[in-house]
């Protein structure tokens, strides 16, 4: 019950990060328009919404604090740091503390804490390919962004490597 609950505290704690992010971004459009952008928060879409957003090139309306490209790293950025990486340090210690010898740990449990693993991995690799892949910022900084190829076979090589290692870096700590 002790992991659940942590876990939970987790998950409250990244929505209630995201329901700050949404107050802000939206406080001067009003009250309406707050609880609107709340709702995806709640049900768990926020990040398909912030996806569809950056990607379907959607304009910022009048009065917004900060850009969808923006928005979307910040909310990644939450759940990454409040939720995924606490979630694995939650896992581990169940695992860590399970009565009996490590053999004796269910399947289940290495294969959540392998997709939990996965999941923070993708996180931080989106957050930095997005980025990198950015036309703007790669014309404006070009010393800076652009370590990811153009070849689509190259950028989904280098994409899988940051993946993997960002998984691995956060199971070797």
């Amino acid at each position: 019950m002790d992991y659940f609950e942590m876990t939970l505290g987790t998950v409250l704690l990244s929505m209630s990060i995201q329901l700050l992010v949404v107050f802000m971004q939206n406080r001067k459009r009003g009250v309406r328009k707050v609880f609107l952008e709340a709702i995806p928060v709640l049900i768990g879409l926020k990040p398909a919404v912030d996806a569809f957003r950056v990607a379907g090139g959607v304009r910022e309306e009048a009065g917004v604090f900060i850009d969808n490209m923006v928005e979307m790293t910040l909310n990644k950025s939450v759940e990454l740091f409040a939720e995924a990486i606490p979630g694995v340090i939650i896992q581990l210690l169940a695992i860590a503390t399970a009565d009996g010898e490590v053999g004796e740990v269910s399947v289940a449990a290495w294969l959540s804490l392998s997709a939990s693993l996965l999941s923070a991995g993708f996180i931080g690799s989106t957050i930095s390919y997005d980025f990198d892949t950015d036309p703007v910022r790669r014309q404006e900084t070009p010393e800076f962004y652009g370590y990811i190829p153009a070849n689509a076979r190259k950028r989904s090589l280098t994409f899988l490597s940051m993946l993997f290692l960002s998984g691995t870096l956060l199971l070797t700590r």
